[in-house]
C-alpha cells in the first residue's frame, strides 16, 4: 500500500489494541498514543582514517518545526477551521494504483490539501507566520559522533531530529556509513590488509625497516630475520595494529 500505515491505529479500530497489546479494565483504552513521524535516512561517506580515529561532525540542518505563533493549529487566535473540500473533512482520499497490466486497486492516501487533518482555514484566518502550514522552517546545528572502530553499513541515529509534524512525535535522522576506498589498506573485519613490496635481497637475507604509514600517521616497522626466505604471496602478520575495537 502507498503512504504510511499506522499499525497501532488499525489494531485500535479492530480490537481495541495499542502498541502494548490488548488493553482491558474499566477505564477504557485511555488517550491514543501520538503517531510517530517519518525517519530521514541518508548515506554518509567516511574515510578509513576517520573510522580508525573516530570523528565528530557538526552540520547545519534545516527542518520544519511546530509554528510557535499558532502552536501548530495553522490559524489565527479564535479562528475556526472548516472541512477540507478536497477530502470532505476525512483527511484521506481514495486513490487508484496500478498493480499490473490492466489492473488497478483502490487505496487510502493522505490528503495533501489539508495535511491529512480534514480541516483548513480560510486565507484571511490563516496564521501570519506559517501561512496555515502549521510548521515553519528552522536551522539548527547538529552533532554526529562516529566512534572509533565503526564499520561500513552502521547506522548513526540522531533521535527526534527529523521534521516535526503536529500531533506526531518527530522521527529520527539516520546516517548510514559508507566507507571510501583507501589507497593502501583494505579492511577485513577488524584486520587491515596491505600489499608489501620487497627486493630479492630482502626476501633472501631479511630486513628491518618501516614499510607502511599507518592510518594515524605512525610508521609500521617490520623486522624479518635473515635465513627465513620470503615467498610471493606469503603473509606477514603484525599483531595489534589493525582497527580498534569499537566501544559502545
Amino acid at each position: 500500500m502507498g503512504g504510511d500505515v499506522d499499525l497501532d491505529d488499525i489494531l485500535a479500530q479492530m480490537f481495541g489494541m495499542g502498541g502494548g497489546g490488548p488493553q482491558f479494565g474499566g477505564g477504557g483504552r485511555g488517550p491514543p498514543r501520538p503517531r510517530r513521524g517519518r525517519d530521514e535516512e541518508q548515506p554518509y561517506q567516511v574515510s578509513l582514517e576517520e573510522l580508525y580515529k573516530g570523528k565528530t561532525v557538526k552540520f547545519a540542518s534545516k527542518k520544519n518545526v511546530i509554528c510557535s505563533h499558532c502552536k501548530g493549529s495553522g490559524g489565527r487566535d479564535g479562528a475556526k477551521p472548516m472541512d477540507c473540500s478536497s477530502c470532505k473533512g476525512q483527511g484521506v482520499k481514495i486513490g487508484l494504483r496500478q498493480v499490473g497490466p490492466g489492473m488497478v486497486t483502490q487505496e487510502r492516501v493522505e490528503c495533501t490539501n489539508c495535511s491529512a487533518t480534514g480541516k483548513v482555514f480560510a486565507d484571511k484566518q490563516k496564521c501570519k507566520k506559517c501561512k496555515g502550514n502549521r510548521t515553519t522552517p528552522e536551522k539548527k546545528v547538529l552533532e554526529m559522533y562516529i566512534p572509533r572502530g565503526a564499520q561500513a553499513g552502521e547506522r548513526i541515529v540522531l533521535e527526534g531530529e527529523a521534521d516535526q509534524v503536529p500531533d506526531q512525535t518527530p522521527g529520527d535522522i539516520v546516517f548510514t556509513l559508507i566507507e571510501a576506498e583507501h589507497d593502501t589498506f583494505q579492511r577485513r573485519g577488524d584486520d587491515l590488509l596491505a600489499k608489501l613490496s620487497v627486493t630479492l635481497a630482502e626476501s633472501l637475507c631479511g630486513f628491518s625497516r618501516i614499510v607502511l604509514k599507518h592510518l594515524d600517521g605512525r610508521g609500521i616497522k617490520i623486522t624479518h630475520p635473515r635465513g627465513a626466505v620470503l615467498k610471493p604471496g606469503q603473509i606477514i602478520r603484525v599483531e595489534g595494529e589493525g582497527m580498534p575495537q569499537k566501544r559502545t
